[in-house]
């Protein structure tokens, strides 16, 4: 490395250049670029490759190492890869934190309050999910399926403006992969075919509605009714009971008659309050009991062809659309990402109804 270049990186792992902003960072180097000295490309290189220096980084007192990558910004992979880049660093990464006037040991302090930066209570996440820790929950919102969520995330929303229809917007985990009412992508709805996951949806929707009703019983009254009483209560109202408890009904298209309520959709139980409870406490377990029973359901190679099916016909339906960012189409990342997650509903990691949300997914 010529003089130039070696003076380049000196100014590059000083502590003024680490600790000043991004917007700083930029200008210094446009300046040395303006000089005519050094090209472009050699200080993105020199810049990449030392940021920070390691052999300075290694040498501070660990507060200053610190405040040298959170005031410095660095972050996302740039952080990865500093951390990995020698053993004292990844250990002054990792090292925690004791306070003195409670004695309490914080694990991985850097990343504690990296994610304080940005907003996330490790602490709250912790209480969910008790085997990640500071520096997992780091990865996975900056590196991680974190990143591939926002991805996908993006996509969904500028395709719902695309469509100017609020209903294709995913709410939860079974309408971006399983739902088939024609509004939600449902990017794996062929795994059951179209009877049984209306099925599905009409189910967990009456469920849902019966779990309000109860918390409602017990605002006000404290307990939950005997079914007597809500026999009562029907009969003022001019209704049977399983009416009261069940104020919704479908339409079933095939047959061209009303649905029957509580029967139709669990034929096999008895008409009590404790059996919805009962149907309402398994129902998710049940559900991927059902998905496990289909050998298609685990195989990688058939999950995959289903979804890019699914995009593929979601990406020929909004091509015609002008101005169209092709960038915002799904791609193959995408459909990894909804295997996955899918997977991960197999696994028990996760629930259908969880909501289509960064911290929900984690």
């Amino acid at each position: 490395m010529d003089d130039k270049l070696k003076l380049v990186r000196q100014i590059i792992i000083s502590p003024a250049f680490q600790t000043s902003s991004k917007e700083q960072q930029k200008e210094i180097l446009e300046q040395i670029i303006e000089t005519g000295e050094i090209s472009s490309d050699d200080i993105i290189e020199i810049y990449n490759t030392n940021l920070p220096g390691v052999s300075y980084l290694e040498s501070l007192p660990y507060n200053v190492f610190l405040g040298v990558i959170i005031n410095g910004d660095i972050a996302g992979k740039d952080l990865i890869n500093l951390c990995n880049s020698s053993n004292l660093i990844n250990q002054q990464c990792n090292k925690p934190f004791k306070v003195e006037d409670t004695g309490e040991t914080i694990p991985q302090y850097l990343f504690v309050l990296l994610l304080q930066k940005m907003g996330v209570d490790y602490y709250q996440v912790r209480q969910r999910r008790p085997n990640l820790s500071p520096r997992d929950i780091y990865l996975y919102y900056f590196v991680g399926d974190g990143v591939r969520f926002r991805r996908l995330d993006d996509k969904l929303k500028y395709i719902t403006s695309i469509l100017d229809e609020e209903s294709f917007m995913p709410k939860n985990l079974f309408d971006l992969l399983y739902d088939e009412n024609g509004e939600q992508p449902g990017f794996l709805n062929t795994l059951f075919g179209y009877h049984r996951s209306l099925q599905f949806k009409k189910v967990q929707y009456v469920l849902e509605t019966i779990n309000n009703i109860i918390e409602d019983f017990l605002d006000v009254l404290g307990d939950i009714p005997a079914l007597s009483e809500i026999d009562d209560i029907a009969k003022r109202l001019g209704q049977t009971s399983e009416e009261l408890l069940t104020p919704w009904f479908e339409l079933d298209l095939v047959n061209n008659r009303r649905m029957d309520g509580f029967h139709h959709l669990f034929p096999n139980y008895e008409f009590t309050l404790e059996n919805y409870i009962k149907i309402s406490s398994n129902y998710l377990e049940n559900f991927r009991q059902d998905l496990l029973s289909h050998p298609a359901a685990s195989d990688y190679n058939t999950l995959f062809g289903i979804a890019e099916n699914t995009a593929n016909h979601i990406n020929k339906y909004i091509g015609h659309s002008d101005n169209l960012d092709l960038s915002k189409l799904f791609d193959h990342q995408d459909v990894e990402y909804i295997i996955k997650l899918h997977m991960r509903i197999l696994s028990g990691e996760l629930k259908i109804n969880t909501p289509l949300q960064i911290d929900d997914l984690l």
